[in-house]
């Protein structure tokens, strides 16, 4: 997908990217050898890549992954525990 097309959507919001949206290697990052680039949003992007996890309080985490429980399945949930964990190891250092 070139990097002006105006008709692609970031897929993490769904918003408009229009002709000045970036594009975002996922699930692995370019310097990992991630090959697979998707459209994203600059507002999206930022938060994703510029705004670190670490900065984000247990409770907003939460909060953003609640709508997902209900819905996970058990490998799914123990995902979520085990990033949560993780996380506040790395808060913790």
């Amino acid at each position: 997908m070139p990097k002006n097309d105006p008709f692609s959507r970031c897929y993490v919001c769904d918003n408009w990217v229009g002709a000045s949206g970036e594009r975002d290697h996922f699930p692995r990052s370019f310097a990992e050898g991630g090959e697979l680039v998707l459209p994203i949003c600059a507002s999206c992007h930022d938060i994703k890549d510029r705004i670190g996890l670490e900065r984000w309080s247990p409770e907003e985490s939460f909060a953003a992954m609640s709508g997902l429980w209900g819905k996970a399945t058990t490998q799914e949930r123990l995902m979520i525990v085990k990033m949560f964990h993780v996380a506040s190891m790395v808060a913790a250092k």
